[in-house]
């Protein structure tokens, strides 16, 4: 799980805010997309499952409740699917959050991440 940040210029386009774009170290006017996908270990293959555009908003906990949303959707839809393929969740640091702890594990798989060094 993660987002990726596309720069957007103008006004017309739905969704256009101010997002992290990590390649630049900075808050920048453009979208943010945030993806989920599935990874195979053995045959080193990821499956994008889910793609979702992130709304700006003016604080960061809605965004994270976007983010977590989208995750408990997924979960949800292929619920069947993942029971048996599913181990873990691996996600970007800016996700170590209780919320998103809490309903990785309340499914019952483990959580990696990096910790940040202000958690």
């Amino acid at each position: 799980m993660d987002a990726s940040f596309v720069p957007k210029s103008g006004t017309k386009t739905d969704g256009v805010g101010q997002f992290w774009n990590g390649s630049q170290s900075r808050s920048e006017q453009g979208l943010e997309l945030s993806s989920l996908a599935v990874m195979s270990w053995a045959g080193r293959h990821i499956f994008p499952v889910s793609v979702v555009q992130t709304q700006p908003r003016l604080d960061r906990a809605d965004r994270l409740k976007q983010y977590r949303d989208q995750l408990q959707s997924l979960l949800a839809q292929r619920h069947s699917w993942l029971v048996r393929h599913l181990k873990a969740v691996v996600a970007d640091g800016q996700y170590a959050r209780v919320m998103f702890m809490n309903v990785v594990d309340g499914e019952g798989y483990a959580f990696v991440t990096k910790i940040q060094n202000n958690a």
